[in-house]
């Protein structure tokens, strides 16, 4: 009996495979199974090869995998594009009239168009059929599927409802009579609460947990589903989602939101991070709170935009003219994604800076199974004066460097200047040398409160390893995955790279006979870190940038060669 099975639907854009993936992505859930899903698209508006896999497993699935088990293959493409992912093992499913394409895997013919036809539905609903031969062949409630469906397909009538219904059932019935003998066996785990949902849709629930009230953003892949999501919960929960014209206004006016008091975010890609830089600047000097989801694709330009990378590392922790203190977190699930939003909200208010969560492509759109998230969220505010009085110094020194912030409004006869200039205590402009030097201390004075409301950096697997892996942001799926079959290996997890955690680093990797770094991007980005911060050597890195995620099965082999 298996404890995980890997499913890959493969055919042309337009053809529903993302919603085919979704449904059965549900389908797993529902049985209690834990899920990660993740779906694969060129950079066009119609056309070109198109994948969706879902890893199921009994127990926690924490990325995507190579070899695939079942294959559902509606062209011959998606067959001979991915043979080298199969073995004789494997199943592959597809109609015989529209697939003709030779594998070595096994194959399972099933009419996809015929069935729904004579089920009294339609040729498009095809994909029905091929959800209810795999429920079939996962030995899964055939009722699970139909919940799914009267979800899906409520408010196209019931008519449509039952016309898929029964597709879906055509499916299931069909591989029970002509190949029962080939159904996998999943040990069986126990049923759960769960939800499935993106890590830009955790952000977008991250967000609105910690009280957003202002989005601004200009849609740009992979970031683009966090300004859907926001946009469709926006007047659930009494917050205004704009639409900007580009980046630079997204920015910018995030900025003034912020300096009238409420929460913001803005959410982008490299390239329009690119065109934030200047606003961010401005965030640094005039001290205004924000936060940014920077989820990054491979460039440089437009470079691969529908694909993955972790290129914008150094980007995000250097953005600038000159220098400011701010904060880069590396969310590596969809658990951190909610968790790790909430706290950028936090930490940007507290200390007035900007705050970065840093995501890619595999992480902002792979689905992912979890425990639901608390309903209830608490959110505390920081840094306003209760009152105002003629003389107020918005930038006035402190112990912490943090000063407090004006509630626009309510004045009583105080000034404020915010803008991009050097100033005084006063928030004046100056070019006085002296307040120059006291507002840059001021500033990077923050640094030491900020380091201390920090947490220690996660680290999984054997504590007493003498081979230790390291990575960010969404690298911690593969290797937990990886670690399932590597006991001596331990694994440390920066989901926050700046302020650079130098104790705990230093600590750590001081233990270890052997560190290996993986990321995805060509030059090691983390490795130049940690040797500029501490002087650590790896032993040997593992870098990717094809624009493809890490698959466990890389990682594993990676650890025993080297």
């Amino acid at each position: 009996m298996n404890s995980s099975i890997n499913i890959k639907i493969g055919g042309k854009a337009g053809e529903g495979i993302k919603v085919t993936g979704l449904i059965l992505s549900k389908i797993f859930s529902r049985s209690g199974f834990s899920i990660f899903s993740y779906d694969e698209y060129p950079s066009l508006v119609r056309g070109g090869h198109n994948t969706f896999q879902v890893f199921v497993s009994s127990e926690k699935a924490h990325s995507q995998h190579k070899c695939i088990d079942i294959l559902i293959a509606l062209d011959n493409e998606t067959v001979t594009t991915h043979e080298d992912e199969l073995t004789k093992a494997s199943l592959v499913l597809f109609d015989p009239t529209k697939v003709t394409a030779t594998t070595k895997a096994k194959t399972v013919e099933v009419p996809w168009a015929e069935l729904a036809e004579q089920a009294g539905g339609m040729a498009i609903m095809s994909n029905m059929v091929s959800l209810g031969a795999l429920s079939s062949l996962c030995d899964l409630n055939i009722k699970i599927l139909n919940g799914i469906i009267q979800d899906t397909f409520q408010e196209k009538g019931e008519k449509i409802v039952i016309a898929n219904k029964n597709a879906a059932q055509a499916g299931y019935d069909y591989i029970n009579k002509k190949f029962n003998k080939l159904k996998q066996e999943l040990s069986r785990p126990q049923e759960k609460e769960q939800i499935v949902l993106t890590g830009n849709e955790a952000v977008s629930l991250g967000a609105i947990a910690s009280g957003v009230k202002y989005f601004a953003a200009y849609p740009m892949t992979p970031a683009t589903s966090i300004l859907h999501t926001l946009a469709s919960q926006a007047k659930s929960f009494d917050f205004v989602v704009n639409h900007t014209e580009n980046e630079i206004a997204a920015i910018n006016s995030c900025l003034g939101a912020s300096a009238a008091g409420v929460r913001t975010m803005t959410a982008t890609s490299g390239g329009g991070f690119c065109l934030m830089v200047e606003g961010l600047g401005m965030a640094g000097i005039a001290e205004i709170p924000v936060v940014v989801a920077l989820s990054m694709r491979p460039g440089p330009a437009t470079g691969l935009p529908t694909w993955t990378g972790q290129g914008d590392l150094k980007f995000a922790i250097n953005a600038a003219q000159d220098e400011y203190p701010r904060i880069v977190l590396a969310p590596g699930n969809v658990v951190e994604c909610f968790t790790l939003t909430k706290k950028a909200f936090e930490l940007a208010e507290k200390y007035q800076v900007p705050v970065i969560v840093l995501l890619d492509k595999v992480l902002s759109e792979s689905f992912e199974s979890t425990a639901p998230f608390e309903a209830i969220q608490e959110n505390k505010r920081y840094g306003f004066a209760s009152t105002l009085v003629p003389g107020y110094k918005r930038y006035a020194l402190s112990d912490t460097g943090v000063s407090l912030r004006p509630q626009l409004g309510q004045n009583n006869g105080a000034s404020l200047i915010a803008n991009s200039y050097e100033h005084g205590e006063d928030s004046l402009v100056t070019e006085d040398a002296k307040e120059r030097v006291q507002q840059m201390d001021k500033r990077f004075q923050k640094l030491t409160s900020i380091k201390d409301d920090l947490w220690p950096l996660p680290f999984f697997g054997n504590k007493s390893a003498d081979t230790i892996v390291i990575g960010f942001g969404s690298t911690l799926g593969p290797c937990l995955e990886a670690l399932k079959e590597l006991p001596e290996v331990a694994y440390l997890h920066f989901n926050y790279v700046w302020p650079f955690p130098k104790e705990q680093v230093e600590k750590t990797l001081s233990k270890a006979k052997r560190i290996f770094c993986i990321e995805g991007n060509k030059l090691g980005q983390l490795e130049e870190i940690i040797r500029e911060q501490t002087g650590i050597e790896m032993t040997s890195s593992l870098r990717k940038y094809d624009g493809r995620p890490f698959y466990p099965n890389e990682i594993i082999t990676f650890i025993k060669n080297n």
